[in-house]
């Protein structure tokens, strides 16, 4: 492999987010790696979010949001782990588009050599706030459900080492493309999980082995859902109206 591999950066995004969606826009510009690219996929109910960011020299591509979200979440999911296999990269480096990690977050995940690594970062908000990290319980010696850390079972957890974890979210996570030739992007109909809880899942039944870095720190910009669309109305000019462009 040559001495900086080749990494797509991607990651789905919906005009929801167009809170933020700026800031991480140029964030993800300033990365230190030499060598990657970035590949958005839009999910927005109005479709010319994406044709404007494309406006912007941005590469993305469109899935029209019909029935649950996790479906379509899922079909974008796919659409760049297809992109990763059949364009040559070496790595997909996934940054959820409300994280914000160090800048020199890929060369340090990939520092590990492992098949799969995240940094951590925290879900919920306010005194729920918690850190992203999900164990598995077991019943009679068998897979029964995953459940998130208590917020003190996930402060004793973040040592500042590389720990083994069931998951922790794909938010900032470095998969190497061996990886998608074995593990689709997926849900099932009957099971309220997203494509992340099924890819944990599948990463177990293949016996590959996830990790965590917790000696990163990561900026989680999340907000409550409900403020998300009850300003939904709002989102669609705010990024426009801004001096954004591709560099």
């Amino acid at each position: 492999m040559e001495n900086n591999p080749k990494v797509l950066l991607a990651c789905p995004l919906s005009i929801y987010k167009d809170y933020v969606i700026p800031d991480w826009l140029n964030f993800i510009q300033t990365l230190t790696y030499p060598n990657y690219d970035i590949f958005l996929v839009d999910n927005s109910h109005d479709p010319s979010y994406h044709k404007k960011l494309r406006k912007m020299g941005f590469d993305v591509e469109y899935v029209k949001p019909e029935g649950e979200s996790r479906f379509y979440m899922a079909e974008c999911d796919e659409i760049i782990r297809n992109k990763v296999l059949y364009e040559g990269y070496d790595y997909l480096m996934r940054i959820e588009c409300d994280v914000f990690t160090p800048r020199n977050i890929i060369e340090v995940l990939m520092n590990w050599q492992t098949e799969v690594i995240s940094a951590p970062y925290f879900m919920n908000l306010g005194p729920d706030s918690k850190m992203l990290y999900h164990t598995i319980n077991f019943e009679k010696g068998l897979f029964a459900k995953a459940r998130n850390l208590t917020f003190l079972e996930s402060f004793l957890k973040t040592t500042g080492d590389v720990e083994l974890i069931y998951g922790c979210g794909i938010g900032a996570t470095l998969i190497q493309a061996d990886i998608l030739n074995k593990i689709h992007f997926r849900v099932e109909k009957n099971n309220a999980g997203f494509s992340d809880s099924f890819f944990y899942i599948d990463l177990i039944n293949n016996g590959i082995i996830n990790y965590v870095d917790t000696s990163i720190v990561t900026h989680h910009a999340n907000r409550q859902w409900q403020a998300i669309i009850d300003n939904e109305k709002h989102a669609g000019t705010t990024i426009f109206n801004r001096n954004l462009k591709r560099k």
